[in-house]
């Protein structure tokens, strides 16, 4: 059961600390399968800080992704079109689907991004949902049909951050930039107002001082020439960093 503790700061100070930049060449993180109850689950929430080093060039980086194959994964991917960033959220148990968020990302600056996936909602195109900076962005009407009113925890497999996971044959685009502050809850629905109490007017806050119980959350304030990532939720899902250069990966926020 998890407990909404929304706008309610107190149980430690919060501060970015450290974060982990990629260098988009092949630096990426791998940890276990994202856990959910039964066989499948019809809620997913994830919040993080990006900075990219560019969002007009590097088209199709993974930001992060789950898979069991090409067909069976939840991720999402950094765009650019017409000189302006844009993300591509996927929803995929069986089909090809994918949500496109117009204009989400409108610099290099450190954002933050808040996506809920709800297959309970009785339409597709309320299902997944992207907040940047606690917005909601619109997502592009060509894109949002045929979203699942569920997925399986195959679908959530093989989980790794800035890259397609290794079951998928896509063509290997590495994320280039900054992340910090990830965290997912499963079978769970998030809502705007949660997006803006993470978002803090751009301070930040602590994701279990948000939404208590997440089932994985990396707040990369490791240093040096460590090469894994806690799990501050608890649950022991390290990470592990594949091809960083360190000591040098992880920065000042």
């Amino acid at each position: 059961m998890f407990f909404a503790l929304t706008g309610f700061f107190n149980s430690q100070s919060f501060s970015f600390g450290n974060a982990l930049d990629f260098d988009g060449v092949n630096d990426n993180v791998t940890a276990s399968n994202v856990s959910i109850t039964g066989a499948s689950t019809t809620a997913v929430t994830v919040s993080l800080w990006m900075k990219p080093d560019s969002i007009t060039s590097g088209t199709d980086q993974i930001v992060f992704s789950t898979a069991n194959s090409n067909t069976e994964t939840f991720g999402l991917q950094k765009r650019d079109g017409s000189g302006t960033g844009y993300m591509r959220m996927f929803v995929r148990d069986g089909s090809s689907n994918y949500v496109e968020f117009q204009s989400a990302l409108s610099s290099t600056n450190w954002q933050h991004v808040f996506i809920v996936y709800d297959g309970s909602q009785a339409t597709s195109d309320n299902r997944v949902k992207m907040w940047v900076d606690s917005i909601e962005i619109t997502a592009k009407t060509s894109s949002i049909a045929n979203q699942p009113t569920s997925i399986s925890s195959a679908c959530l497999s093989n989980f790794t951050t800035g890259v397609w996971a290794s079951t998928v044959s896509f063509t290997k685009v590495y994320y280039g930039g900054i992340l910090d502050e990830f965290a997912i809850w499963t079978d769970y629905v998030g809502n705007g107002t949660e997006a803006a109490s993470l978002y803090n007017s751009g301070n930040g806050a602590l994701a279990t001082d948000v939404i208590a119980s997440p089932e994985r959350y990396y707040r990369f304030d490791e240093s040096g020439s460590t090469a894994t990532a806690t799990d501050d939720s608890g649950n022991g899902n390290t990470g592990t960093l594949n091809n960083f250069t360190l000591p040098g990966a992880w920065v000042t926020h």
